[in-house]
């Protein structure tokens, strides 16, 4: 059998295109075989079968009762799998319409984040969550977010002065600050601009802490953010 695609070359591998009960079956040689459309499942010897295109997923409903490890096992599945990225776009969504559970969601990742840094892990992901919902802040709430930001602030601060060997990855801690001393700015700026004097007294004057230049960017971004807003 000749392959169906040159008409020179024996045909040696087989497919079937199965949609459904009925299935379409073409054959070609080792040279035209991979300019074949790409949807195939597997090859063999002998036959090799095509799937149909997956359903999309259904849109999970009640996004207002997520919890925290639900919105972070979606982010995790989008992540890594496209065909679950509608999913978390459309939590992403609606969450954008509920003020209440982007706080809620807000109270429950801060505590995670300070667990993450203490115990070694990269906590960026969970930081911009957090400061991307400071917005939802209400008057009662700021004090307990702010105090939640000074301390976490605090502590990326002092990881950041530690030395270069410890086994911490600085560009995560750095933008972890900047992400949180600008939800920070934007919620309470009273208690942004002490914890920002009292993170650049800890400096001294050594020139070379390169945590200066992170609290310059800082400064730079909160002008731009209080300018823009």
């Amino acid at each position: 059998m000749l392959c169906e695609q040159c008409q020179s070359q024996e045909a040696t591998i087989h497919l079937a295109l199965v949609v459904g009960e009925s299935d379409t079956r073409h054959s070609f040689c080792e040279g035209c075989y991979p300019s074949t459309e790409p949807g195939r499942k597997h090859l063999t010897a002998g036959w090799t079968s095509y799937e149909q295109p997956p359903k999309p997923l259904p849109l999970p409903a009640q996004i207002e009762l997520i919890t925290v490890s639900g919105y972070l096992d979606a982010a995790a599945k989008a992540r890594i799998n496209g065909a679950d990225k509608p999913v978390f776009d459309h939590i992403n969504s609606q969450l954008e319409k509920m003020p209440q559970t982007q706080r809620r969601l807000v109270f429950e990742l801060l505590p995670l984040i300070w667990r993450s840094l203490e115990s070694g892990d990269d906590a960026m992901e969970l930081v911009i969550f957090t400061a991307r919902w400071s917005r939802s802040i209400t008057s009662h709430a700021v004090a307990e977010y702010a105090s939640w930001v000074e301390k976490i602030s605090f502590r990326c601060f002092e990881l950041l002065g530690q030395r270069s060997d410890a086994p911490r990855d600085p560009f995560m801690l750095s933008m972890s600050l900047c992400w949180m001393l600008r939800s920070l700015s934007r919620v309470d700026r009273d208690r942004f601009a002490n914890v920002f004097k009292s993170l650049k007294m800890q400096c001294g004057d050594a020139n070379h802490d390169t945590r200066l230049e992170i609290l310059a960017s800082v400064e730079d971004s909160t002008e731009r953010d209080s300018d823009a807003g």
